[in-house]
């Protein structure tokens, strides 16, 4: 073959190469105009003004393009007071790697077409008032990092497939009305997952003991659901995780499953803990309440939820060990009988010491003086005796206090 018919033939490859780059970016714009014509709530006109045909759709605010393809890479209107739909033609843009539209007034279905965006790496769609259920073929979106479609009005139930992402770094599905149960295997397919959040919504079923191999795990949080049984022991397997809430569930208690794990102090990164309204209990073998113990190891806690349960145990003295970073100490309506350990003066560094509605006796430890961060303090309901210490007059941060429905003289 001659130089010159080489030649024509990378021309004619050059010209196609062109060609189909143009229609790409075509239709680009024609997915970003069709996604603007759904808006029917644009306060600032941002897009009305911005989003035309006389200009670039690259230099339109809320687009990143690829600078090789002029190609829309990355969609953010986050925070604009934008109202509407989700338009389908969103699942024209093929190179779409961000996918941003959160804090705004978006309703009606997240559609099925985003399960096209193969080069997807983050969704963030919180914030709105989406309905219907979360679309299955967002289970295929394999190179998916980020999923974050909370506070929304999400039903149905999250499609299993998504746990099979292996890229998942975080996902957010809290404050929906979500259903169903979580899979027993939940991380064998995760093991970048980080954060996870399915908290205020319907999800039922057993907690996956699975997620104690979610080893890059920093939060977990599956409060005010419907969940029940034990809470695995397989969780003290997360080295990493800093906020575990398990509060507001069905964790019933009986002879065995009703527990607290012991191997919590495991979680030396631990800051929150809340596992309040269930209904757990202590090791009845046990008079003191042996899991707060267990958290001596835990020396970045912050804060300790674990009101509304049945623990029928006593505070052990040990809780004057527990870190010195606790602010929060809320153990309200918990079945804690016997006496205030004096120890408790040790944690210096509480804000918030919250024990009303529980079967304490004897009479309140001078030590509470000592507490000179305190801002709240309630023992009200419970069966103290004696006379208030002059010493708490030394809180001079404390705003409320409450010793109320006890037996305490003059």
């Amino acid at each position: 073959m001659g130089k010159n018919a080489i030649f024509t033939l990378l021309a004619i490859l050059y010209l196609l190469i062109n060609i189909v780059a143009s229609l790409n970016s075509s239709n680009d714009e024609y997915a970003l105009l069709a996604f603007k014509s759904q808006i029917t709530s644009d306060p600032n006109k941002i897009l009305a003004k911005n989003w035309s045909q006389g200009t670039s759709f690259c230099n339109w605010i809320g687009i990143t393009c690829d600078r090789g393809h002029l190609r829309v890479k990355g969609l953010n209107l986050t925070y604009m007071g934008l109202g509407g739909t989700v338009a389908k033609e969103i699942g024209e843009l093929s190179l779409l790697r961000s996918l941003i539209i959160s804090n705004n007034n978006f309703h009606g279905f997240i559609p099925n077409e985003i399960g096209k965006l193969s080069q997807l790496q983050e969704i963030e769609m919180q914030y709105n008032k989406l309905t219907g259920s979360i679309p299955p073929s967002i289970g295929f979106l394999e190179n998916l990092q980020k999923l974050t479609i909370s506070h929304n009005g999400l039903t149905g139930n999250i499609p299993k497939r998504i746990f099979n992402l292996s890229s998942l770094i975080e996902v957010s599905f809290g404050n929906n009305g979500l259903s169903g149960s979580l899979p027993m295997d939940i991380c064998y397919n995760l093991p970048k997952l980080e954060r996870l959040r399915i908290s205020v919504n319907q999800t039922n079923g057993n907690i996956p003991p699975s997620l104690g191999t979610c080893t890059n795990h920093e939060i977990l949080s599956l409060s005010n659901n419907h969940f029940s049984g034990r809470i695995p022991m397989e969780i003290g397997n997360l080295s990493r995780l800093q906020v575990l809430h398990l509060g507001s569930n069905n964790l019933t208690a009986n002879s065995f499953s009703g527990r607290l794990p012991m191997n919590l102090g495991n979680l030396q990164n631990l800051q929150k803990l809340s596992f309040e309204y269930n209904q757990l209990t202590n090791d009845p073998s046990m008079l003191e309440l042996d899991f707060l113990t267990s958290l001596q190891n835990c020396r970045k806690l912050k804060s300790i939820m674990m009101g509304i349960n049945s623990f029928n145990g006593m505070l052990p003295k040990s809780l004057g060990n527990l870190s010195a970073s606790v602010e929060i100490l809320s153990a309200d309506n918990c079945g804690i009988k016997g006496i205030i350990p004096n120890e408790i003066g040790n944690m210096s560094n509480l804000i918030v010491l919250r024990i009303e509605g529980n079967e304490l006796t004897g009479t309140i430890p001078g030590t509470l003086g000592q507490l000179r961060k305190l801002q709240k303090l309630r023992l009200d309901v419970n069966k103290l005796e004696g006379s208030v210490p002059v010493n708490l007059c030394n809180l001079v941060n404390l705003y409320l206090l409450d010793l109320g429905n006890n037996q305490l003289s003059q």
